[in-house]
């Protein structure tokens, strides 16, 4: 997870603002400092069901993408992430 983080650009040091749990993993959302002082929402989420990647537990972390300031969400009730996210696969 810590190498996700950093990868994304998320201090490994800070705390999550909010953090959740369903039947694909954990999920964890920091407020970061972005450009021009503004703050990024950006998540860290484990996947262990990912269609496209069975059998292939990882974490992902990166950016959350928004529609007018809003966080658009995906199918499980988790942030989306922007294309360019890190990924990370580990062993159970």
């Amino acid at each position: 997870m810590a190498v996700a983080m950093r990868d994304a650009g998320i201090p490994t040091s800070q705390q999550p603002k909010s953090q959740s749990r369903n039947s694909s993993g954990r999920e964890y959302t920091y407020e970061v400092p972005g450009k021009g002082g503004e703050t990024q929402t950006k998540s860290v989420q484990q996947q262990t069901l990912d269609r496209s990647h069975q059998g292939q537990p990882h974490w992902e972390a990166g950016k959350v993408k928004t529609d007018n300031g809003k966080v658009r969400m995906n199918n499980y009730g988790r942030p989306k992430l922007d294309n360019n996210k890190s990924k990370v696969n580990y062993n159970n």
